[in-house]
């Protein structure tokens, strides 16, 4: 009776496993599908606007649709959102009048540029392709010297990573074996690996 009981159970874990993998087979050309149809990497023009939520870049579809600026002094003098605080940016409300933005919000885009918030700043997000790129500019406290950090944004699940060799090198695995066959015999992955992310970018938009 206990070995009955066993194979019954045997039988069933089977069945669960196939069943799910038959479920995972059937739902990855579905997530590779939603991977390769973000709107706004395939749209003519970005629409203005602050994204409350990183699926409202995703579908270039700001639901805040006020005007703002930065404030300087007072007033709304500096259109440039490259490197601004979160805490200079303001909206205009229904009286006309200038108010601080006082939204939990994923970033901004101001008709022709994205800018994604990071770290309560602003940084220009390049639209290359799945894989975005942005530019933070550090400045050091005991040298009077600026750095700068690269990352990059998965547009499909909205993780970001430094753009180091090493991170390029796991994405270039988990996408594409010869890219990631290639760059491993590049003798300066540090140079070149600006070119093997946008290649990869191209391979993607292309499947």
């Amino acid at each position: 009776m206990v070995c009955t009981l066993s194979g019954v159970y045997i039988k069933t874990s089977m069945k669960r496993s196939i069943t799910l993998s038959a479920l995972l087979i059937l739902t990855l050309p579905y997530l590779k599908c939603q991977e390769n149809n973000i709107e706004i990497l395939k749209a003519d023009s970005l629409k203005k606007g602050i994204y409350l939520t990183f699926e409202e870049f995703q579908h270039n579809n700001p639901s805040c649709l006020v005007n703002f600026g930065i404030m300087d002094q007072g007033e709304i003098k500096n259109k440039i959102y490259n490197g601004s605080s979160v805490h200079n940016l303001y909206i205009q409300d229904t009286s006309k009048s200038f108010k601080i933005i006082d939204k939990e919000h994923w970033g901004i885009c101001d008709g022709k540029n994205v800018y994604i918030l990071y770290y309560r700043n602003y940084y220009q997000l390049s639209l290359d392709g799945k894989y975005c790129q942005f530019s933070e500019t550090t400045s050091d406290i005991i040298a009077p010297t600026e750095m700068n950090f690269n990352f990059i944004l998965n547009a499909s699940d909205n993780k970001i990573k430094r753009f180091t060799k090493e991170n390029l090198i796991a994405i270039l695995k988990s996408e594409n074996k010869e890219l990631y066959d290639e760059f491993k015999d590049e003798k300066d992955k540090e140079l070149m690996k600006y070119d093997y992310l946008f290649r990869l970018n191209k391979l993607l938009d292309k499947n």
